[in-house]
């Protein structure tokens, strides 16, 4: 291993110290390594398919491997026992649930999409937004990556997804659910729509 690796290791260890917090059992707990300091209250990691990347969390099944169970109980579930692990270690905010809609599997992501069915999707993404949120140690839930990024023209990743008016409603579909669901957060996505970066566009953010 790189030495210049295992000193960047080192330091995040050190820096992670300052967040040791101890829980109502007397535990002491730090952040795993991968995490995102957001501000002084509140931390954030992607846990797509469970805490995943901490010592001794789980690691679900990714989204498409659950979309297939077509369970939304399952996914409900998975999501509570994820918020527990990230609020073990002092993450109050998780980049997920995923409710793109994979529409080509040369997409590179394909495998955080529950389907390519827009209505199995949003029932996923609805059950997951509410296990996270409203589990006995809640954290805020994040739905990704507005809009279309499973839909891009030959699976490009960052690509551009040329959709109709009608296609575009129904990328948006799981989105309107997980904000109905209670969803505190939403990422907007690193592709375009028709050829404008969905960052830059004013009526798919705000309206």
């Amino acid at each position: 291993m790189p030495s210049s690796f295992v000193g960047l290791a080192d330091g995040l260890g050190v820096h992670a110290q300052q967040f040791r917090r101890t829980d109502r059992l007397g535990h002491e707990h730090l952040p795993g390594p991968f995490f995102n300091l957001i501000s002084e209250r509140r931390l954030v990691r992607a846990a797509v398919h469970g805490h995943a990347q901490a010592r001794g969390t789980t690691v679900f099944p990714h989204n498409i491997g659950l979309g297939c169970a077509r369970n939304e109980s399952l996914a409900r579930q998975l999501a509570e026992a994820t918020s527990l692990e990230v609020a073990a270690c002092g993450i109050n905010w998780v980049f997920g649930p995923c409710v793109a809609a994979a529409q080509d599997d040369r997409w590179g992501r394909t495998y955080e999409a529950f389907s390519s069915d827009t209505e199995l999707v949003s029932r996923l993404g609805e059950a997951q937004v509410r296990g996270l949120q409203e589990s006995p140690t809640p954290v805020a839930a994040c739905a990704k990556h507005l809009a279309a990024d499973g839909a891009t023209q030959h699976g490009r990743d960052q690509g551009d997804a040329v959709l109709s008016e009608a296609e575009l409603q129904a990328h948006l579909r799981p989105y309107r659910a997980a904000v109905q669901a209670g969803a505190l957060t939403v990422m907007v996505s690193f592709s375009s729509i028709n050829g404008r970066p969905a960052h830059g566009n004013r009526w798919l953010v705000t309206q």
